[in-house]
């Protein structure tokens, strides 16, 4: 729906005239209550005569329509209230569209208009601004809907034309021989149940040298399939594309984000590239690939990922958190990789552009699970399992929130980190690293023993570093600080948290059950290379330092180390016991200390501060 505010379009016929409560209305506000706008509503002529589609003789006329489906949201998506909902029959119609006692704010328009069969022949959306003593018009142009599966289509370049194309079910399977490319203009809707089958040899996309792809989106793509009919975009032989099977390039909601749902993808370079655009990928299966999501605003050229800032945090200028888009006011259709299971060789999924939500997705086998580099982004409820180098990798991400994941090692213990941080200012809570069962499905997540040497037992070897923190320093604001928060890190192969360069605050963490390599036993956390951050440094708070079989804190070999133990608030002592072959808590711990030295005991080793619950911070030590 192509909308505009005053008068003047060149439009073919007026289809509606409503007044506000009449005509099958519902959802009323009250007498007096809320706004008003006043719409006039046409429908596009679209020519296909040059379109170059084989078989698309016929496109929808205004004349064929019998009745008109409106609804209005409450808000700017799908997921909001219906606040008027009515069907109008045609003809008659003057129009004009009267909407009465709206609240004020942005309501998302949807209009179809359904032949004699019920079959939708114009379909569109728009957002609605109503404002108190806004008297002006709202213009509507409605698209055609043209059913491609009545033609002979094989893919190639969408007319640049507002109108919807559908592949719809009944013409499925649809065999693919040329690239698809929907240009801004278009909208491409696929049914639920479709097969597309690519043979394409995918032709590079504009400018040079863009990589390939089989599905080009520039306008506006909705494939949404369900559970028991998903959409299928596979290949015709048993090749890869050497692109990307979907690319959406400059795509902008207009007003909604193009969605792909229920979509089974496989046998491509990478499974979905987003590249400057706003897109909602949910319950997707993509395997078979490189990369299976990559969300950038730069090409992905020759398999090499997106550059991202290594700088180290703390100059003043950490980015804002801020996933909220302004044009997304619902959840559920926002930026977002939600409730995708990926299975990839190299990267699960690759963020790079802001705005974006990873949430709930499986990603198993490959190098890396989830990237995000250079922008903040909410990482949540994933589950990585397999990888052989790092679960979740955060690079030049401040203002990242990383929360309540699980990271599981494939077999034998993998991967070599759990999650890895540099130079980011983030925040990581209730996060599971750790061992799992040699039965348990990949699906599965793992159990969170309280004792971890009880319940480690015969589970496969875990990462070999829970969490690796390098090159984060805290800035000068008392929250520019990379925060580990009540996590879970079991069973370790080297330590459950390494420090490198950074002042960090581990608080309420289970740190525990480190069991050793070959080269030496696992500590629960280690410090080195502060050099010249001194005096900051890493602060512990209240975690469980168990059962590891190293030092429950110790120094690394790349340099000087330290930490603060402890803090001035009850509660905020850490437990530290049973470690390095020492039976018993550490009384150490308890300890209150007036300056900073150097504590070597039987479980911990170069901490420069101990604090008791009663004594002050330790001037320069590092506490917040």
């Amino acid at each position: 729906m192509r909308v505009r505010n005053g008068v003047g379009l060149g439009l073919l016929m007026g289809l509606l005239a409503l007044v506000a409560g009449c005509g099958g209305g519902s959802g009323s506000q009250g007498a007096g209550a809320g706004v008003s706008k006043s719409i006039a509503l046409r429908l596009a002529k679209v020519d296909l005569a040059s379109a170059g589609i084989a078989g698309v003789t016929t496109v929808p006329q205004p004349q064929d329509a019998r009745l008109l489906v409106l609804r209005l949201y409450e808000g700017a998506s799908v997921q909001g209230k219906v606040v008027r909902e009515l069907d109008i029959q045609v003809p008659p119609f003057t129009g004009i569209a009267a909407l009465r006692e709206i609240a004020p704010g942005d309501h998302l328009l949807s209009v179809q208009a359904l032949d004699a069969s019920g079959r939708a022949i114009f379909s569109d959306e728009a957002i609605v601004t109503f404002r108190a003593a806004d008297v002006s018009f709202a213009e509507f142009v409605v698209a055609p809907v043209i059913d491609l599966g009545r033609a002979a289509f094989h893919g190639g370049l969408l007319p640049p034309s507002v109108a919807t194309y559908v592949l719809a079910t009944a013409g499925s399977p649809y065999d693919i021989e040329r690239p698809i490319v929907v240009p801004a203009a278009a909208r491409l809707v696929i049914d639920p149940g479709v097969t597309m089958s690519f043979a394409t040899t995918a032709s590079a996309l504009p400018p040079a040298p863009e990589p390939s792809a089989d599905l080009v989106v520039s306008g506006r793509l909705t494939a949404i399939g369900t559970a028991d009919a998903p959409i299928v975009m596979t290949r015709s032989d048993e090749s890869a594309s050497p692109g990307a099977r979907i690319a959406f390039l400059h795509d902008r909601p207009d007003p909604l984000p193009s969605r792909v749902r229920f979509a089974h993808l496989s046998g491509a370079g990478t499974g979905i590239s987003v590249r400057d655009s706003l897109v909602n990928l949910a319950a997707n299966s993509i395997t078979g690939v490189d990369f299976g999501v990559v969300v950038s605003e730069t090409p992905l050229v020759g398999g090499s990922l997106p550059t991202a800032s290594t700088a180290a945090p703390g100059s003043g200028s950490t980015p804002a958190l801020n996933f909220r888009v302004s044009l997304f006011t619902g959840d559920d259709e926002g930026a977002r990789v939600a409730s995708c299971a990926i299975q990839a060789r190299q990267f699960g999924i690759v963020i790079a552009s802001p705005g974006y939500f990873v949430t709930n997705n499986t990603v198993v086998s490959g190098q890396f699970g989830i990237s995000i580099l250079g922008v903040a982004a909410l990482v949540e409820g994933n589950l990585l399992e397999g990888l052989s180098d790092s679960g979740i990798e955060i690079r030049g991400a401040s203002g990242t929130i990383v929360n309540a994941n699980t990271v599981l090692p494939g077999d034998p213990g993998s991967p070599l980190k759990g999650i890895a941080v540099r130079a980011s200012n983030v925040l990581l809570s209730q996060n599971y690293i750790g061992k799992r069962r040699p039965a348990q499905a990949v699906t599965g997540l793992a159990a969170k023993p309280a004792t971890p040497a009880a319940l480690l037992a015969g589970m496969v070897p875990g990462t070999v570093v829970g969490v690796a923190v390098e090159a984060a320093v805290s800035g000068a604001a008392v929250s520019d600080r990379l925060v580990l928060d009540h996590n879970t890190i079991l069973g370790c192969q080297s330590a459950g948290v390494e420090i490198s360069g950074s002042d960090p605050v581990l608080r309420f963490n289970e740190i525990s059950g480190g069991s050793g390599l070959a080269g030496g036993p696992a500590m629960g956390v280690t410090i080195g290379g502060l050099g010249a951050l001194l005096p900051k440094q890493p602060l512990l708070i209240g975690n469980n330092l168990r059962e590891n079989s190293g030092l429950a804190v110790g120094p690394t070999a790349i340099g000087q180390g330290g930490g603060v133990l402890g803090g001035s608030l009850p509660g905020s002592a850490n437990y530290v016991a049973d470690n390095n072959g020492k039976p018993g808590p550490d009384l150490t711990v308890g300890g209150a200390v007036d300056g900073m030295f150097d504590t070597r005991s039987k479980q911990l080793d170069s901490v420069d501060a101990v604090l008791s619950a009663t004594s002050s911070a330790v001037a320069g030590a590092g506490a917040p």
